[in-house]
């Protein structure tokens, strides 16, 4: 019966702590997305980014929002959002001081992005660090976990608040351009490009002819 009651207890005990670990306190994120928390996040904003957190029993929850000016070229590279995936993968590594476990891609909503774990250590002690990462709408979306101890990819606490986050923001489509519309962008940059040369071109030619005429005239 003591036995019974025991394993009751610890079954009990098992189930509590899981739900608190349960994300219900809705955030938006920048208009753009939603991601559910166990508890009310507290709100970091700078210019172009905003960021949430919840240091929540042994765990740290983050979202965060970060502007992304692209360049008046971008559209030339197919691989924009893989590059930037890199790129802001490496700063992220550098800043905490980390070291990148595992990456992949990953699809939410239609939105490719890159899901990724590292190992970083702050004041001495160790963290895990399990993030997803959008290039959405000129931003870079992310959401992610810190555990002290190293947990499975399909830990139920990781699934419950990954499984939280949609897009709610209408996709702009030059935020989420496909291979397709990137090759007919270029070809049209492309024409407008040779058009203007063009254009350069015969007016360098045309006033040279005129020069070259009255020169003769003149002799």
């Amino acid at each position: 019966m003591k036995k019974s009651i025991l394993v009751l207890l610890v079954s009990i005990f098992t189930l509590t702590v899981y739900g608190q670990h349960k994300p219900n306190y809705v955030q938006n994120i920048a208009n753009e997305a939603i991601v559910s928390f166990p508890d009310t996040p507290r709100i970091t904003t700078h210019l172009t980014s905003v960021a949430y957190e919840v240091a929540y029993h042994d765990v740290i929850y983050s979202a965060s929002s970060y502007g992304v000016e692209e360049g008046s070229v971008d559209f030339l590279y197919r691989n924009f959002a893989s590059s930037l995936y890199r790129e802001s993968i490496a700063n992220f590594l550098k800043t905490i001081h980390g070291k990148l476990i595992y990456k992949k891609e990953i699809t939410v909503d239609g939105v490719k992005g890159v899901e990724f774990e590292c190992h970083s250590t702050q004041d001495t002690v160790g963290y895990y660090l399990y993030y997803r990462t959008f290039y959405y709408n000129k931003k870079l979306i992310s959401e992610g976990m810190w555990f002290s101890q190293p947990v499975q990819r399909n830990d139920e606490r990781l699934n419950s608040f990954f499984s939280t986050f949609k897009f709610t923001g209408r996709a702009k489509h030059n935020s989420v351009w496909s291979d397709k519309t990137l090759v007919i962008k270029g070809v049209k940059y492309a024409f407008v490009i040779i058009l203007i040369i063009t254009l350069i071109i015969g007016s360098i030619i045309f006033i040279a002819r005129r020069s070259s005429k009255k020169s003769i005239k003149n002799e």
